[in-house]
């Protein structure tokens, strides 16, 4: 299995077993959310969010184009927009053919925004490589997988998109952004990955010109294309000798696989992964001053509780 996969489709590849880089931060939250959120849990779905398909869908216009938008995605026509009626419900069988239905109002806003960020801002960022590149390989007995979102010969971009909610510039935004989401840890995830599998000539799974093109990469310099969903706005960030930053990814990583190797040894892949923990004893010198305080005086918002 392991090797340099182009064209391998979305599904397949998130049902493959592998440490990915978001594999990586739920295992520094907690081995046990690792688990169940992994495809090592026999009852694990997928998770299914508006913002993801969004997301889904600009991915297929900036990565793969138009053309390969429009065969995955098709307007909804006005007679059949009620889709708890007969007219939709014929529409999706007979004219919709497998492809994902989207309003003409979504598809418009994807088409301008597209126009808008490729003619002005960003025209060359996604041309001369490939979109969806999948890498699976192994460290130190761990199996890894990763998902490229566009390679070029020259290292490679990771596509990432957000709805701004606040008065941020965009440079504040994608910085917060970039931390938040420990966006260095997948960086620096693929640049070790794409590097293992150039230097160690795994085996190239595409046509023959992409077979080629993995023989002709020059650099594994990761870079991240931030783009706003709302508007046309966008940033390219671009990550060259940032020795601190891939220090402290690298660390990340390395105990993420400790706690890989250590509860793959305590229960296997195939039972849960349950952290045993003693019960906590607290005291009040446990408390910040500040928070004793404010309890005392009420000044906590008391929010529902989620279950």
């Amino acid at each position: 299995m392991y090797g340099i996969y182009f064209n391998m489709p979305e599904d397949e590849y998130h049902a493959q077993e592998g440490l990915s880089s978001t594999g990586i931060k739920e295992m520094l939250q907690s081995p046990t959310n690792f688990w169940f959120n992994s495809v090592y849990n026999p009852n694990y779905k997928p998770k299914k969010a508006n913002c993801l398909e969004d997301g889904k869908m600009f991915h297929c216009l900036y990565l793969e184009g138009r053309k390969a938008f429009e065969e995955r995605y098709i307007v909804i026509p006005e007679y059949a927009e009620d889709k708890k009626s007969r007219a939709y419900k014929n529409w999706l069988e007979d004219e919709a053919k497998g492809r994902y239905p989207i309003t003409f109002e979504k598809y418009n806003h994807l088409i301008t925004h597209a126009e808008y960020v490729n003619q002005w801002i960003a025209p060359n960022v996604f041309t001369d490589g490939y979109p969806e590149v999948s890498i699976f390989w192994e460290e130190d007995g761990i199996p890894f997988k990763m998902r490229i979102d566009y390679l070029r010969l020259m290292g490679f971009v990771d596509l990432k998109t957000f709805e701004k909610n606040n008065f941020k510039n965009i440079d504040e935004y994608v910085q917060d952004y970039f931390f938040r989401y420990a966006i260095y840890i997948q960086l620096r995830l693929y640049e070790r990955g794409l590097r293992y599998a150039v230097e160690n000539k795994l085996p190239v799974y595409g046509t023959p010109e992409q077979v080629e093109f993995i023989n002709k990469i020059e650099s594994f310099n990761p870079g991240v294309f931030f783009l706003d969903r709302k508007i046309p706005n966008s940033r390219l960030c671009m990550f060259g000798d940032c020795q601190e930053l891939w220090q402290i990814a690298d660390k990340r990583i390395k105990t993420a696989k400790d706690l890989f190797i250590k509860y793959r040894d305590m229960y296997g892949m195939k039972k849960a992964w349950i952290e045993l923990a003693q019960p906590i004893v607290y005291k009040d010198v446990d408390f910040h001053q500040l928070y004793v305080e404010k309890c005392k005086d009420g000044d906590f918002e008391i929010e529902e509780e989620a279950y």
